[in-house]
């Protein structure tokens, strides 16, 4: 899910790969050529550049307008503009709900975990654990700071704040620690406008 724009160049996941196209490509009917960035023909666990590098389960991507961040099924990841690809925390085929550093770290195995960037942290969304988590890109080291009775759809970072959608179809909004839950928008599932609080949400799954 996603993608991110960096050097006039859109980069999206698409199963275990990584796609990009160039602005400069697209014509009037916003037509484009399309190449193949990073991963192989086959979904795995390597590290290393370009197509010789594997991926499984690709989830969602953030950047830091420098580096590109993808989260996939058990591992978080960092992906260079020159195709370079490591392993910044998790472990290969083990899933499970642990903070700490580097292959310490377990997340939940779904195929809905949400990643974005903000001032040299990642924030993540672990749908089936109900958390979200931040991970420091100074020490690849992974903290819970939030923990919901819900599960967490997409995070974001706007402003100074955090906000999450959550399953029960409302936004809530954080600190960036996590304290200061307030709701911000939503009344339930449905589909109604009005003010924040008293509108309703079909099933958002994007911010």
């Amino acid at each position: 899910g996603g993608f991110v724009y960096l050097n006039r160049f859109f980069y999206w996941p698409y199963d275990h790969q990584i796609k990009k196209i160039s602005l400069d490509t697209l014509n009037a009917n916003h037509n484009g050529v399309y190449t193949l960035f990073v991963g192989g023909t086959s979904s795995g666990h390597i590290d290393g550049n370009g197509t010789t590098a594997k991926f499984q389960e690709i989830t969602d991507i953030t950047t830091d307008n420098t580096n590109m961040y993808i989260i996939e099924k058990y591992c978080v990841r960092k992906i260079s503009l020159n195709g370079d690809v490591t392993t910044l925390v998790g472990t290969f085929g083990i899933s499970g709900d642990v903070d700490g550093i580097g292959t310490a770290v377990k997340f939940s195995s779904t195929s809905y975990k949400t990643i974005t960037y903000h001032n040299n942290y990642l924030y993540i969304g672990d749908y089936s654990n109900k958390k979200i988590k931040k991970l420091n890109l100074s020490n690849n080291e992974v903290t819970t700071i939030i923990t919901s009775s819900m599960y967490p759809r997409d995070v974001e970072v706007i402003g100074s704040k955090l906000y999450v959608i959550y399953s029960n179809s409302d936004i809530y909004r954080y600190d960036l620690d996590g304290t200061n839950e307030e709701k911000f928008a939503g009344n339930g599932a449905g589909n109604s406008t009005g003010d924040l609080l008293s509108s309703k949400f079909n099933g958002p799954y994007r911010i």
